[in-house]
Parts: C-alpha cells; sequence; structure tokens
C-alpha cells in the first residue's frame, strides 16, 4: 500500500533545525516524487533523457501544479530550477516531467538531491539519490512500498524492486498491472466497453489509412483509455496516467489477412491493427486490435478465449473497445493482448504445464 507524504519520516542533522522551522514541509501535501531516471531508460521514454515521475497520493483529490517549483543539488535559485505551469494532476494520476530541456533543464546525477516546492516555497518531497544504481539505465530510484529503493524503470505506472523480486514475479507484477483493464476478478475500474484514442502526426496517420498493405509501423504520439457512462450519453476520462498518455509513445502498424484484405478493399477504416507500447502501458506491451471480420456476434475472439480459460487452457485476455485515431472514429473491435509477451507465455502458458 503506497503511503501519503504525511507518513514520510525525515531526519534533519541539528544545524539544520532553523532551516526547518523556516521552511516546513507541507501538512496537504498529496503530490510526491515517485521515481527518479537519472541516467535515462535505455526506452525511447524521454529520448532516453533524464525523467521525474510524480504521483498524486490522493483518493479524491485533484492537484493544482501552478507555480511549483522542482530543482537539483543546486537549489531553487539555480536558473535550471523548473517552475510549473498550470497543470492538474487527477487522484491517482502519474505525471512524468522529461529532460534534456523538455520539461526540465538540470542534469540528474547518481548522488543528486531532486526537491518539490509547493508555490508559497514549501518543500513537498526531497529525495536523496544514492548513488548506488546500475550505470546502464536499467534502474531508476522509485517510491515503494513508501520507501525509496531502486527499481525496474515503471513510467506512469506502480513501480517494482528489482532487489525484491525474481524474474517470474515481476511478469507475474506486469500480468497484474492488467488485470483492472480486462476487469479480472469483478474488477469495475473500467466499462465493459472502453474508448481508445490514439494521436499521432497527420503524415503517420495518412499513410497508415491509405497503404494498409505496407503493415509498415507508425509512431503516434499519445494513447488514452476513456470509459463510456451509457447512462447520460456522456464519456468520462480514466484516471490513466497522463505520462503514459503523453510520454510514452508507441507505433500502430495494420495486421492481418482476410479481415485486412476485405475491409481495405472495401475502402473501410475499420482495418485489424497490431499496437507496440514503448514502456508497458496497463501492464501490455504489444496488442491487436481484432476487427470482427464475418463475425456477426462482435464476440468470437472474446468467446473462444474465455472458454479456453474455462477449460484450464492457455489464453490472452481480450475486452471490446472502439477506437479512434486523431478523434475521428475507426470502428469497434476485440482488444487482444499479444501472446507472444514473455510475462503472457510465463503467466498463461508455461505455468499451466
Amino acid at each position: 500500500m503506497t503511503r501519503s507524504i504525511n507518513e514520510r519520516v525525515y531526519n534533519f542533522p541539528t544545524f539544520a533545525l532553523s532551516f526547518f522551522f523556516l521552511r516546513v514541509f507541507s501538512t496537504n501535501a498529496n503530490i510526491v516524487i515517485n521515481e527518479i531516471a537519472y541516467k535515462g531508460t535505455g526506452k525511447s521514454i524521454c529520448n532516453n533523457e533524464d525523467w521525474i515521475e510524480l504521483l498524486n497520493t490522493s483518493e479524491d483529490e485533484v492537484a493544482s501544479l501552478a507555480n511549483f517549483m522542482i530543482h537539483d543539488s543546486k537549489g531553487e535559485k539555480d536558473e535550471d530550477a523548473m517552475i510549473f505551469s498550470d497543470i492538474a494532476v487527477a487522484p491517482g494520476e502519474f505525471l512524468v516531467l522529461c529532460g534534456g530541456s523538455a520539461d526540465f533543464s538540470f542534469g540528474i546525477g547518481a548522488d543528486d538531491t531532486i526537491t518539490l516546492l509547493d508555490e508559497t516555497g514549501v518543500i513537498l518531497d526531497s529525495v536523496n539519490l544514492p548513488g548506488t544504481g546500475a550505470e546502464d539505465g536499467s534502474e531508476t530510484y522509485a517510491r515503494i512500498d513508501g520507501e525509496y529503493n531502486y527499481g525496474a524503470p515503471t513510467p506512469g505506472e506502480d513501480n517494482v524492486s528489482t532487489e525484491k523480486i525474481s524474474r517470474e514475479e515481476a511478469l507475474e507484477a506486469q500480468n497484474n498491472a492488467g488485470n483492472d483493464f480486462f476487469l479480472v476478478d469483478g474488477a469495475t475500474t473500467f466499462s465493459k466497453v472502453v474508448d481508445i484514442h490514439i494521436s499521432m502526426g497527420e503524415e503517420n496517420l495518412s499513410n497508415l489509412k491509405n497503404h494498409p498493405a505496407w503493415e509498415k509501423y507508425f509512431e503516434f504520439n499519445a494513447l488514452s483509455v476513456t470509459n463510456i457512462d451509457n447512462s447520460n450519453n456522456t464519456k468520462e476520462t480514466v484516471a490513466v496516467s497522463r505520462s503514459v498518455a503523453t510520454s510514452s509513445g508507441g507505433k500502430i502498424r495494420t495486421k492481418g489477412r482476410w479481415s485486412k484484405t476485405m475491409t481495405a478493399c472495401l475502402g473501410l477504416p475499420n482495418v485489424p491493427f497490431q499496437i507496440k507500447f514503448d514502456t508497458p502501458f496497463l501492464g501490455m506491451e504489444k496488442v491487436y486490435l481484432r476487427n470482427h471480420q464475418d463475425d456477426y456476434s462482435f464476440m468470437r475472439d472474446h468467446s473462444s478465449h474465455t472458454m479456453l480459460k474455462a477449460f484450464g487452457l492457455p489464453y490472452a485476455r481480450t475486452r471490446p473497445t472502439r477506437l479512434f485515431l486523431n478523434g475521428s472514429y475507426i470502428g469497434f473491435y476485440t482488444l487482444m493482448e499479444a501472446p507472444t509477451q514473455e510475462y503472457v507465455m510465463q503467466v498463461r502458458f508455461v505455468s499451466m504445464f
């Protein structure tokens, strides 16, 4: 269970007590520094620059970061200290800040100190990196169960320690990250049908739509998930990390034979797609969007894998979705996780035999 900032314990040397009373820590702070990448991550997140992830630990309050500040060991008066614009962070939402001047300009050293202040100058959180992490970008310094430790890079998702779990446990954790999205064990975070919104450059979108036979990946900038509230015909955005939607993009391409050929020849937009995420999104690395070709029930894929699961056989998780590209409706699909992913093979294929 993640503890709030108020539960953190800070130890100060005697010579710093006067400074502490002048700059007390906020008693109502919900924003914490959740993860720090001081060597990039070896992935395309933030173009492999340093990054800092913030988290709103509140269960019901939106946090405004207007005039907040974040800085490194050089202090708040350093010219590279970052001052926030009026950014709202939803309850439980992550926010990834990219270095290399994208969001902040200061570089993060392996033994640096990163400090977050509110608009009045009150310190909300301050993290001292111990300088003992991996030098290849394979680890970040992350808040795990209320304490900071080295872990695998997880921008926009719950942190996982690399020191406490085995590879099998890590794959299990990745699988569990998708349970809410796939409505496992009665989860209700997402509605039974969700909208997937993808935004991408117009040239990439044009090539994707006009050349389905290419089966070439085209990068997208953002992917978000939206619940559909049928009771009042409105849509409610799920508290999915903005960092995943804006900072951790991915690639999309057409995929299929008969299901792609028929729709493309008829000039229909709902060809089947495959999506690869730059970093895991809700536990998923690669997914298929299947377009129900010749399936007038729209349930064939979902039903077949549900039955496989019921009989104790290897299966892939699926769920119904509607797809939008740059705001335009494309079609109704079954989203299916790719069985080639390591966590799918380990948790629901290998472990069954």
